[in-house]
């Protein structure tokens, strides 16, 4: 894994025609790259500093606020996006901290974390409107800054996937969208690993004392999806 890697597949998504339903056009169709000095504000006001695999793709392939692919709603950075990835930081991470208490469970490691330690960079869902979202696990120094990415579901407000990073991230969304077309829908990175729908909403839907009782059996029936991409948590 490389950032060579993250270039080839930007390269490969610009290559693609981008084929979605027209009513999906406009909203997916990336916005101008970002700046360095718009990431340099944004890592500022996140205390946080990006890993280069998102970076990159901020710089080279679009800067957020918009579906990737109809697919990913993805977070834009900059004064002109009025800084969307920090303001869902506020309203995500710490507003659920003063309302919900200050953890989440983070279920692939069996353990608590603090929701002022999730840095989001997705929000919501193309196909159903929801506040799952990914986000940048800040829980402690990565190298390189080359942090997790964790899926927060919806009504637990739990993590119940985990990745090495963006780049994994973006690889695995690659990999099951690039041979797609429009009248197959594209997919949100979620739904390549857990591809069955009942066990996709019950993990969602869940709250987490039942979360607690379904996780692992639902993973585990997933698991093949996981070898697939090169997951093991």
């Amino acid at each position: 894994m490389s950032i060579e890697n993250v270039r080839k597949i930007i390269e490969e998504m610009k290559r693609k025609k981008l084929d979605v339903e027209e009513c999906l056009v406009e909203t997916s169709t990336p916005n101008p790259c970002a700046t360095e000095e718009m990431i340099l504000s944004a890592e500022k006001n996140c205390g946080i500093i990006f890993p280069e695999s998102y970076k990159t793709f901020l710089k080279e392939y679009g800067n957020g606020d918009f579906y990737l692919f109809g697919a990913e709603p993805l977070m834009g950075v900059g004064d002109k996006l009025v800084d969307s990835l920090t303001t869902t930081k506020n309203s995500l991470s710490v507003l659920m901290q003063k309302e919900h208490g200050k953890d989440c469970y983070l279920f692939p490691e069996n353990r608590m974390i603090s929701l002022c330690q999730l840095v989001p960079f997705t929000y919501g869902d193309s196909l159903e409107i929801s506040n799952d979202h990914w986000a940048f696990l800040c829980d402690k120094e990565y190298p390189n800054h080359d942090y997790p990415v964790v899926y927060v579901s919806q009504h637990s407000e739990d993590v119940i996937c985990k990745l090495d990073n963006f780049e994994k991230w973006l690889e695995i969304f690659w990999i099951g969208n690039k041979d797609r077309k429009a009248e197959d829908l594209y997919l949100p990175t979620f739904y390549f690993l857990y591809t069955d729908w009942q066990g996709r909403m019950d993990l969602i839907d869940a709250d987490r004392s039942e979360l607690m009782e379904i996780y692992d059996r639902i993973r585990m029936e997933n698991d093949a999806n996981f070898k697939k991409y090169g997951v093991n948590g």
